[in-house]
């Protein structure tokens, strides 16, 4: 849809929103001021955006802008061409499929960004990243501390390709969040290299545990044995009640045991977030 081909509806006498969430036709047909803005959710709904538009939304909040949030396919031919300073970007929450990850992360600056989201993570969506990084020999976002993935694939050498590529282009991790329902093989997917992944990482998030507690008692004694220990497991409530029943003793092995459910946090203030598994990947 080319941006000329309709009106558009500038609301100029809102410039103190610090909160602005836009969605289907309301990111081709409204305009706000966006110089306050600190928390952006930008969702499509047919039509993307043109990389124009996506440019001028970008440009007018990337000096205040502290959480972006892009949904599926909102860019049409992302292919940056200028990368925007955002000096007080922290997260990034990128959901559903159809987006260029790497385009999206290579057009911005954010050297003190803390937190990435990528829910549902496909096959290829951190090679440029990662080409980027090879070739300029740094990681793109030094000071990243939190990672959220969830996956479609099954296959354990798909995810351990995934988990090989995030570590690169993520060195710093020291919290992973794993919502998604097949844990455990994520799980094993980590336990099975060599050399620990993430050897910063000391805290994990898991949700909605079964009955299966062996892939989690053995993740946390190999992460021991390697001197790469788990410190803190984050677990909704139902979760913590299996965990304290079921394994005692692993108990003396993770310092703290968070009831926290930080996947639950970011759904609810996101769109979609009545479809709960929409981003899953489990589909």
């Amino acid at each position: 849809m080319a941006e000329a081909d309709h009106d558009v509806l500038a609301l100029r006498d809102t410039p103190m929103l610090t909160d602005v969430r836009l969605r289907g036709m309301g990111l081709h047909y409204f305009r706000v001021p966006l110089t306050n803005v600190t928390e952006l959710h930008l969702a499509p709904v047919g039509f993307p955006l043109s990389y124009a538009a996506f440019c001028t939304i970008i440009q007018s909040c990337s000096a205040s802008l502290i959480t972006l949030v892009v949904y599926d396919a909102l860019v049409f031919n992302l292919a940056p061409s200028h990368v925007y300073d955002m000096p007080f970007l922290r997260r990034i929450h990128i959901y559903g499929t159809m987006i260029p990850i790497s385009e999206l992360l290579l057009s911005i600056s954010a050297p003190d960004l803390e937190e990435i989201s990528i829910a549902p993570y496909t096959r290829g969506d951190l090679v440029l990243l990662e080409e980027d990084i090879m070739h300029k020999r740094s990681p793109r976002f030094p000071k990243l501390k939190s990672l959220t993935l969830t996956l479609r694939s099954t296959f354990t050498e798909m995810i351990e390709s995934v988990f090989d590529r995030a570590e690169f282009c993520f060195p710093g991790i020291n919290t992973l969040v794993l919502p998604s329902f097949d844990w455990s093989l994520m799980l094993q997917c980590l336990t099975n290299s060599v050399v620990p992944r993430w050897p910063q990482l000391d805290g994990v998030a898991l949700r909605a545990l079964d009955d299966d507690f062996d892939v989690l008692h053995q993740f946390i004694l190999d992460r021991q044995d390697a001197g790469a220990p788990i410190r803190t497991l984050y677990l909704d409530a139902e979760s913590v009640k299996k965990f304290l029943v079921h394994y005692e003793d692993m108990r003396q092995k993770v310092s703290i045991v968070v009831e926290a459910d930080p996947w639950l946090t970011q759904q609810s203030a996101a769109f979609y977030s009545e479809q709960e598994s929409r981003f899953l990947g489990d589909d």
